[in-house]
């Protein structure tokens, strides 16, 4: 016989010490998104102290007002009062956002300003009932005119920051607030699109400014600073793609070329460990894999669909391979037998070396690798040699491996369209340039003298820089700091014939009898290495002492004439008389002048006879 012992049963939460039979609210996950600021943010302690929450109603205006004494170091009131005012209400959300953005109160450069609207306009919200999806918060955006004006303010603050690479988390919050308006307003789509895609461009600039600022870094601190905001621009410049992951759009031609040069420059910055990122970087770091893994379907299409689209991409990406203007580049395939399908081939050939090079790009993690090695650094051989450091200061320089042949790398800068190649020979460094259809070779200066001879004036080895075409054997030498420019004012030396010419004035060998006999003049008083003796082609021979500042011409009377000096001189032991003292230091034109005219069988004071 079974009897009814009259109980019932239910669930007990011991942690919580509550039966969930006899709760008589909605569960709910919102607690689990709470915002969470930084520790060394000053809003972070008001939020606790007042209890605030992007989950609760706020507090009111007069409320707002009323806790004004509460702003803590580091905010004014303006800004203080603002950021609270943000908590208040959850439908007056938006136009509070609104309000905000077309004043000065808060800073959108701050990492605090960026958490705390982000959060407030992801937040789903409250039901405002079956007939409205959108909820409480969000159904402001069926009105066009609203989000006319919100559109037309993030355009605004869009402009102002476009130049400024710093601006980095000012626009995480115009990106996240134009793509709120995308998917949820029914008005304003397009216009949405048509500003990320103004968004997209000027992060795209701003990677290809910071790309240039890291090139030209002194030190390290400027490098890796320079780095850490080319991930920040990267990551931003990837967003702006979020449109597409719902969508059965592919992307054109253009976007494929802009998300795989971004995703290149994320994966370049991308720091070593990327697990030790903290606060808002790892979260924007996380979204963006999250995002890229749902676009790999689309992103597959529209390679397949724009094949070409990847070659300008590789064009930006390193910017040497363009310089080549017999490089053929081959149809783009994907690589069916990895793991990973997300890998393309391109191969490159170089006819006028008779080499080939493949190229491989990760879709969706941005790898570039070149014959299948990533960019790298130079080794301490070749950053401690005097030739880069000639060529290139402590610039950090960047590579990939060289096609050419006795060559080892080749470098990712191109100054002027210029190709470097760095390689060894006999243990020294070796750099070449392609120039168009030249191979440039770099002569160190100490190739043209020693402690008993030289080859060149001085004048053309201090400051200089000098590169021989191997093709046609002419040694063009450039001066400091226009090193990467032939100019047709460069002095030439034909190493075949021995002749020197700049336009059309002739260098006078060194190793010549005229050479000699004109530095014997001035034996006592400068050192012939520092003489430098040219015959222009319609004028006298002319004499250059450049540390001196001083020029001297043979006259018609076969005398050298100085027009600094104002005199003609001939006799050489009156000469060296008057320079011995001027190398003194203590002597001036008028006095050179006046012991200049003593001599009248040798010398004419040139203002006496005019």
């Amino acid at each position: 016989m079974f009897r009814s012992h009259g109980m019932e049963y239910g669930y007990f939460d011991n942690k919580l010490e509550v039966w969930p039979s006899r709760i008589n609210f909605t569960p709910t996950f919102a607690h689990h998104c709470e915002l969470v600021l930084p520790r060394s943010s000053p809003l972070a302690s008001i939020i606790s102290s007042m209890k605030l929450s992007i989950n609760s109603n706020g507090p009111t205006s007069y409320q707002v007002i009323a806790n004004q004494t509460k702003c803590p170091a580091g905010l004014n009131v303006q800004e203080f009062m603002g950021l609270i005012s943000l908590f208040s209400g959850k439908a007056r959300r938006w136009p509070q956002i609104l309000n905000e953005l077309g004043s000065s109160n808060l800073n959108f450069g701050s990492e605090t300003t960026t958490l705390l609207i982000s959060s407030l306009a992801l937040q789903a919200g409250p039901s405002a009932g079956e007939d409205e999806h959108l909820g409480v918060i969000h159904k402001i955006l069926r009105d066009e005119s609203f989000c006319n004006r919100l559109l037309d303010q993030l355009r605004w603050r869009l402009e102002s920051i476009s130049l400024n690479w710093r601006e980095t988390h000012s626009m995480e919050t115009i990106i996240t607030l134009v793509l709120r308006v995308a998917e949820l307003g029914n008005f304003r789509n397009q216009q949405a699109s048509e500003l990320l895609q103004k968004a997209r461009e000027v992060a795209l600039a701003w990677i290809a400014a910071l790309r240039q600022e890291a090139e030209t870094a002194k030190d390290v601190k400027a490098s890796q600073r320079c780095s850490k905001y080319a991930l920040w621009a990267a990551l931003l410049c990837r967003r702006t793609f979020a449109l597409y992951v719902d969508s059965l759009k592919v992307l054109d031609a253009v976007a494929l070329q802009t998300f795989l040069e971004c995703s290149v420059a994320l994966q370049d910055n991308m720091p070593n460990d990327p697990v030790g990122l903290t606060g808002i970087l790892k979260r924007a770091i996380i979204r963006d894999v999250k995002m890229a893994s749902r676009l790999q379907g689309i992103l597959r299409q529209s390679v397949e669909k724009y094949p070409t689209g990847l070659i300008p991409c590789i064009s930006t990406i390193w910017p040497n391979i363009q310089h080549d203007p017999k490089s053929k580049f081959n149809t783009p395939k994907f690589l069916s037998d990895l793991k990973d399908d997300c890998w393309i081939e391109i191969k490159i050939e170089f006819p006028a070396c008779n080499a080939v090079q493949f190229i491989h790009i990760h879709l969706l993690r941005g790898h570039f690798l070149v014959m299948g090695q990533p960019i790298g650094r130079l080794s301490a051989v070749y950053r401690e040699s005097v030739t880069l450091k000639t060529l290139f200061g402590n610039q950090s320089l960047l590579t990939y491996p060289s096609h050419l042949t006795g060559m080892s790398h080749l470098l990712a800068v191109s100054p002027n369209g210029h190709q470097i190649h760095v390689g060894l020979r006999d243990g020294k460094v070796v750099v070449r340039a392609r120039f168009r259809d030249k191979m440039l070779e770099f002569i160190p200066a100490e190739t043209f003298y020693s402690k008993t001879h030289f080859d060149i004036p001085f004048s053309l080895i201090n400051n200089c820089v000098h590169w021989l075409d191997l093709k046609t054997g002419i040694l063009e030498i450039r001066q400091q700091p226009t090193i990467w420019y032939s100019k047709p004012s460069n002095w030439s030396l034909n190493v075949n014939t021995r002749k020197a010419q700049r336009r059309t004035v002739t260098l006078i060998n060194p190793q010549s009898k005229i050479f000699q006999a004109i530095t014997n003049i001035f034996s006592n008083f400068e050192h012939p290495p520092h003489i430098t003796v040219f015959q222009p082609e319609s004028r006298p021979l002319s004499v250059e002492l450049r540390r001196l500042e001083l020029s001297f011409t043979v006259n018609r009377r076969g005398w050298l004439e100085s027009s600094q000096l104002r005199a003609e001189i001939n006799d050489n032991r009156m000469y060296l008389q008057v320079f011995v003292f001027f190398q003194s230091g203590s002597a001036d034109l008028n006095f050179l002048q006046r012991m200049l005219a003593r001599g009248t069988d040798s010398a004419r004071n040139l203002s006496s006879q005019k």
